[in-house]
């Protein structure tokens, strides 16, 4: 019975440390969505921004061909 209850107790403990690693490994994956969807919407307003000045650069262009 002895060995049943440390054979558990071992069990029990194997587990608690396999949960711990499960809940670290599951925050580091969250931070690293986090850093990639910053990084995603940096790239977005970048191409915004370059929308707007191609529009710019046309309407510049455009302008100067009507003279």
């Amino acid at each position: 019975v002895q060995i049943a209850l440390d054979n558990s107790s071992n069990s029990a403990a194997e587990l608690a440390l396999k949960l711990e690693a499960a809940e670290r490994r599951i925050a580091e994956q969250a931070q690293e969505i986090a850093d990639a969807e910053m990084h995603r919407r940096k790239l977005h307003n970048m191409v915004q921004e370059l929308k707007v000045s191609l529009t710019c650069i046309n309407v510049t262009l455009l302008s100067n061909l009507s003279l």
